[in-house]
């Protein structure tokens, strides 16, 4: 399981003995002025007789089980944490196998792996995500209108998926209406273009909490393109555990956001009156007290 900043993945033949390994050694760019997106992963090819990996001076050191190993030469490659892409880091450079390595970590770039990369993009830079959404522009969206995660959690992966159609981006969009009883959630999908500009494909209509897709509803694009973008998705993550989890923060989020535009003009709002934040209570008894 992709882990830290090393990773270790291991090959089979069908019910033999493990073969061959790969010890995969993450580092990233720590300047935060740059706007690269990759991580550069060093990786080491080994045989099935390694016990153990250590990092010692800022260099490897294998462990065999006949003590310390010769291993082959790495094989550099530039990682995506946005799209899963991996590439040659210095293609001129590259000796034999590396296109078989390339291929071999491009096929275990799941979700669980972009997070991990993201991760240690965080981690060089000394960043943290924040835990919960935070104010932005966002809250000046009028009601009942769909929150983008990534709005709503800046600094976060973006969702791009290369498919042979093109290069298209998804985000999930969310009901922040602490009262909407609403059981479903958008996936809005993009096709990039080489400018700025980008084609509205469509929204994926998701109903929460099975996450199976109810609806989509084309724009610019075709049916058969959100299709395609959801069974990438679906197949990148473990979607049942993440929206049902992030449309559960989006609520809490909306249940503070409320209170906080009640709050932001007592004098216009009566004692008696109705509390705007829409809880069905008097305001004196519900945000007055808050904005005191």
């Amino acid at each position: 399981m992709p882990e830290g900043n090393l990773w270790l993945f291991w090959s089979r033949s069908p019910g033999g003995p493990l073969k061959r390994g790969l010890v995969v050694w993450l580092q990233a760019c720590g300047n935060r002025e740059c706007d690269c997106r990759d991580v550069v992963a060093t990786v080491f090819p080994v045989s099935e007789g390694l016990k153990a990996v250590e990092e010692k001076g800022g260099k490897l050191v294998f462990i065999h089980e006949a003590g310390q190993e010769e291993v082959a030469a790495p094989v550099d490659l530039a990682i995506s944490y946005d799209s899963g892409e991996v590439s040659l880091f210095r293609p001129e450079k590259a000796g034999a196998g590396a296109e078989e390595v390339r291929a071999w970590v491009a096929a275990e770039m799941d979700g669980e792996a972009l997070e991990n990369l993201h991760a240690t993009w965080l981690r060089a830079r000394r960043w943290r995500l924040p835990e919960k959404p935070r104010p932005g522009p966002w809250t000046e969206e009028p009601p009942g209108s769909l929150i983008g995660w990534s709005e709503a959690v800046p600094g976060g992966r973006h969702e791009i998926f290369v498919l042979p159609e093109g290069v298209f981006v998804a985000e999930d969009l969310y009901c922040i209406r602490p009262d909407c009883i609403c059981r479903s959630m958008n996936v809005s999908v993009a096709l990039l273009q080489e400018g700025p500009e980008v084609i509205a494909v469509g929204t994926i209509v998701v109903e929460l909490p099975s996450c199976t897709a109810q609806d989509f509803e084309v724009h610019e694009g075709s049916e058969e393109d959100l299709r395609r973008v959801w069974k990438a998705l679906d197949r990148r993550h473990d979607l049942r555990k993440i929206f049902p989890a992030r449309a559960a923060r989006m609520k809490e989020a909306g249940v503070l956001l409320r209170h906080e535009v009640a709050a932001r003009s007592p004098k216009a709002v009566g004692r008696n009156d109705p509390c705007p934040c829409g809880s069905g209570k008097k305001y004196k008894k519900c945000c007055l007290q808050r904005a005191s």
